[in-house]
């Protein structure tokens, strides 16, 4: 994958030796609300095997800081659902939750996605807490109407703006 380079961030693919910044992403994940599910390992181990499992697949970009290279979240560019929709995951720390530096991440990974995707709408899946839905909100995504945390960006959305 090549990398995607905005002002403050660059996604990419993760390697293995991430593991020490996926590990604190996971602890700070771990206390964020959401179904248990949904979280990851936080043991060292753990967090080895996590951080190797991102980097055998595409689909998973490290989000990380141009200025430090410390990865400080995760975007999932997921399966195309069978309504045609791309979606999309995401995953950043507390400190930058529901900021510029989470609004520029996704962003940067909608533009990717409807650069290089032949879909016309993104799909996300999120537990409905504010925080982690308000970026989304902030850069077009609308409820779906279809069950709560659910938010939908189409092509057409995303141009007129």
């Amino acid at each position: 994958m090549i990398p995607i380079v905005t002002q403050r961030l660059t996604l990419r693919s993760f390697t293995p030796d991430d593991w020490r910044d996926v590990h604190e992403l996971a602890l700070d994940w771990s206390k964020a609300p959401g179904p248990a599910f949904d979280k990851w390992p936080t043991d060292e181990a753990g967090t080895k095997g996590l951080a190797g499992y991102f980097a055998e697949r595409e689909r998973f970009l490290a989000v990380s800081l141009n200025e430090s290279a410390t990865v400080i979240g995760l975007v999932a560019i997921n399966d195309i659902d069978k309504q045609g929709r791309q979606d999309l995951g995401h995953v950043i720390h507390s400190q930058y939750q529901d900021d510029e530096i989470d609004r520029e991440a996704l962003e940067a990974a909608v533009a990717f996605v409807f650069n290089t995707v032949e879909i016309d709408v993104i799909v996300t899946h999120n537990d409905p807490n504010h925080a982690q839905l308000a970026p989304l909100r902030s850069l077009g995504f609308q409820d779906s109407g279809a069950s709560d945390g659910e938010l939908v960006l189409s092509r057409e959305a995303r141009d007129a703006r």
